[in-house]
C-alpha cells in the first residue's frame, strides 16, 4: 500500500477517517473500503480520486460534502452504503460501476445539482429516498432488470419530465414520485399490480393517464393534487380505489369507474372542481362519504345501484336525474324499477332543473315529453 498521507486514518485497508482540509484528495492505493462517515462534513472537499482497489463505500462516507463536484467510482466497486453521497449539493454527474446491484437508501438524497446519472444494467433495486430531492435530475434511464423501487425514491425530483418503468416493476411504493411537479409522461409496465399511497401526488405536469389492464389497486391519495390531469383511463381489472386517490385533480372532467371495482373509498374525487361526468359500477349500492365533495360542476352521474332517495345531497340527485333523462332520450337501458322515482323527482324539482334543461337538450326534451314546460333561458 502507498504510504498514507497523515490526514488519512487507516485501519488495515479500511480508510476510517479523513482529517485534512484539502480541496482535492487522492486516496492511497491498496485501500479497499471507505469507512462509515470517513469524509462526512468535509465541506471544502471538491475532488476525490479513488484507487482501483476500493470495493466498498460505507454509510454516509461522503455525506454533506457540499462542494464535491467530481469523484470516480472504481470498476470493482460492489457496494454503496446508505446515504454515501447524500447532501452532496454540488455533485452534478456520476457513473455507477457495473458490479453495483442495489442503490441504497438516501444514496443521492438532496444532491441538488445532480442532473445526470448512469445506472448499470445489473441494478435490480433502488431503495427508499435514493434520489429524493434531486431537483435538477431531468432524465433517468432505469435498467430493464430493475425489480424494486423503494418508497419516496424520486420524491421531489422537480425537473424529472419522463419515466419509463421496466417490466419487472409490479408495485409502485409509497410516494415514489411524489412532488415530481415537472413529470408529464409515465410509461407503465404491463405487469403493474399496485400503485401505492401518494405515489404521484403533486405531479402537476401529468395531463393524461393510461393505466395498464394489470393494475388492481390504486392506493390512497395516489394522484392527489395532479391539478393538470384532464383524462384518466381506469383498467377493467381494477379492484380498489383508495381514499382520495384522485382528489384535488382540478382539471379532470370525466371518470369511468369500471365494474370490477369492489372497494370504492371515500373522497376519491373530492375537490375535482371541473368534474362533470361520472360512471360508477352498477353493483355500488351506496355512495362513499364525500365522494364528490366540492365537485360543483358535476352534472351527469350514473350510479344505477344507488336509489335516488339515498343519494346524500341535491348535487348528486340532480346529476343522476340528468343522466337518467339523457339515457331515456337516447334509448339507453335504465333500471325499470327506478324510473318512477326519477320522473317524480324531476317533476318536483323542475324549477331547480330549469337552468340545466336550458343548456342540456336531452334533459329539455325529456321534460317536455313529460309535459313539463321549460322557460326560455331556464328561469321563470
Amino acid at each position: 500500500m502507498t504510504p498514507p498521507n497523515p490526514s488519512f486514518v487507516l485501519r488495515g485497508t479500511v480508510l476510517v477517517q479523513y482529517q485534512g482540509f484539502d480541496r482535492a484528495v487522492t486516496v492511497p492505493d491498496g485501500v479497499t473500503k471507505i469507512g462509515k462517515d470517513a469524509f462526512n462534513g468535509c465541506i471544502g472537499l471538491e475532488r476525490v480520486h479513488l484507487p482501483k482497489s476500493v470495493t466498498e463505500i460505507e454509510y454516509q462516507a461522503f455525506y454533506h460534502c457540499t462542494n464535491l463536484v467530481d469523484i470516480n467510482l472504481p470498476e470493482e466497486l460492489t457496494r454503496l452504503g446508505i446515504g454515501a453521497f447524500g447532501d452532496c449539493a454540488a455533485l452534478s454527474t456520476i457513473t455507477i460501476p457495473q458490479k453495483i446491484s442495489t442503490l441504497s437508501q438516501r444514496l443521492f438524497a438532496h444532491c441538488g445539482a445532480l442532473a445526470q446519472i448512469t445506472i448499470p444494467k445489473n441494478v435490480t433495486r433502488i431503495e427508499p429516498f435514493a434520489f429524493s430531492q434531486c431537483v435538477n435530475l431531468s432524465d433517468i434511464q432505469l435498467p430493464a432488470g430493475l425489480e424494486h423501487i423503494g418508497q419516496n425514491a424520486f420524491e421531489g425530483c422537480t425537473a424529472l419530465s419522463r419515466v419509463a418503468l421496466p417490466e419487472g416493476i409490479t408495485k409502485l411504493n409509497v410516494g415514489v414520485f411524489h412532488g415530481c411537479c415537472g413529470l408529464n409522461q409515465v410509461v407503465f409496465p404491463e405487469n403493474l399490480k399496485r400503485i401505492g399511497s401518494y405515489a404521484f401526488s403533486d405531479c402537476f405536469g401529468l395531463t393524461g393517464l393510461d393505466l395498464p389492464e394489470s393494475v388492481e389497486e390504486i392506493g390512497p391519495i395516489s394522484f392527489f393534487n395532479c391539478t393538470h390531469l384532464t383524462r384518466v383511463t381506469l383498467p377493467e381489472g381494477l379492484k380498489r380505489l383508495g381514499e382520495g386517490a384522485f382528489s384535488n385533480c382540478r382539471s379532470l372532467r370525466e371518470a369511468v369507474v369500471p365494474e370490477s371495482v369492489t372497494v370504492l373509498d371515500r373522497e376519491v374525487f373530492a375537490g375535482c372542481t371541473a368534474l362533470e361526468r361520472v360512471r360508477l359500477p352498477a353493483h355500488q349500492t351506496e355512495l362513499p362519504r364525500n365522494l364528490f365533495r366540492w365537485c360543483d360542476a358535476l352534472t351527469d352521474l350514473q350510479a344505477d345501484g344507488v336509489p335516488l332517495d339515498q343519494m346524500p345531497g341535491s348535487l348528486y340527485k340532480r346529476a343522476a336525474a340528468v343522466n337518467f333523462a339523457r339515457r331515456i332520450v337516447s334509448g339507453e337501458p335504465f333500471p325499470a324499477d327506478r324510473q318512477a322515482a326519477y320522473i317524480k323527482y324531476i317533476r318536483n324539482q323542475k324549477k331547480r332543473l330549469y337552468p340545466l334543461a336550458a343548456q342540456d337538450p336531452a334533459l329539455r326534451q325529456f321534460m317536455e315529453a313529460e309535459q313539463i314546460e321549460v322557460p326560455e333561458g331556464g328561469t321563470t
